[in-house]
């Protein structure tokens, strides 16, 4: 316990189990309930809200919540999860990635308690970030897993950049380290696959009521991709990952030119999202 909380040892191997003055958090509070019972005759342990059973589906849930502000950052939580959830790996596990303008941190198969009321706080030093989780909610008799996402809002800062994003668990535990590299804002990128072209446009911003095709124009070896919003423009805006593919491309060196959404009914943007040079064939594997 004195190695886990003031020289950064490895949480203990059941930390609700040592979480042992009744109250929820392992804290030193915990410590000196633990040294007054074992020197002074204190009170006798009491691990009473923690005697458990594990559940799995539809245990207690816990609701999706959204932002009381739309630039405050907010918390998504699953119901406790069935014994199948994710392909029935039960490991434990943190991602992030950057949707829109938005930093997700997803932590998968988090085991705590069931009636889990998830909230994130996030401390920003320069390009890292730590994102500290903690549960509001009342104590219940069971555990289970869950799968859980963070979004801080707003994380883009205009230029190229990469943030190293540690995720910190309920009981004081770095559920995991990863890093999130910001590009653009929106950005292309381009895979060849044998003879076709797989053209991706990530982060693409246009109304929330698309219906996207895309138009073609091969010159010489230049490749111009147009991407057309067909539907009349909605009073919304959101971010799309926009993916097309040109099939039977000829062996040879391609500069492709992806022009964003267009809508020529409402006049939306039409901006060249990025040019990229490709070789098609002659590829040594």
């Amino acid at each position: 316990m004195v190695g886990f909380l003031f020289q950064g040892f490895p949480p203990p191997p059941d930390p609700v189990v040592a979480d042992l003055d009744g109250q929820p958090g392992i804290n030193v509070a915990d410590l000196t309930y633990l040294v007054t019972f074992l020197f002074t005759g204190g009170s006798p342990l009491d691990c009473s809200h923690w005697s458990h059973s594990e559940e799995f589906g539809d245990c207690f849930g816990g609701d999706m919540k959204s932002p009381d502000e739309p630039s405050a950052p907010f918390s998504l939580s699953s119901e406790c999860l069935d014994e199948n959830a994710n392909n029935g790996d039960s490991t434990e596990y943190m991602w992030v990635e950057l949707i829109g303008n938005d930093l997700h941190v997803h932590h998968i198969n988090a085991y705590y308690q069931c009636c889990l009321e998830y909230a994130v706080t996030f401390d920003i030093n320069g390009y890292e970030i730590t994102a500290c989780e903690t549960d509001t909610g009342d104590l219940c008799d069971c555990l289970c897993y869950f799968n859980l996402e963070s979004v801080l809002p707003d994380i883009y800062i205009g230029i190229p950049c990469e943030f190293i994003v540690t995720l910190i668990g309920i009981y004081g535990d770095t559920v995991g380290v990863d890093t999130l590299v910001i590009e653009d804002s929106t950005y292309m990128y381009i895979d060849v696959i044998g003879n076709d072209l797989h053209i991706h446009h990530m982060n693409a911003y246009a109304n929330c009521c698309p219906e996207f095709y895309v138009d073609y124009n091969i010159e010489g070896s230049n490749i111009t991709v147009t991407e057309i919003d067909s539907l009349s423009e909605c009073y919304c805006m959101c971010y799309y990952n926009i993916a097309t593919t040109l099939y039977d491309i000829s062996d040879g060196e391609w500069i492709v030119a992806l022009i964003g959404v267009c809508n020529h009914t409402w006049g939306g943007p039409c901006d060249t999202v990025g040019v990229d040079t490709v070789i098609v064939g002659d590829h040594d594997w």
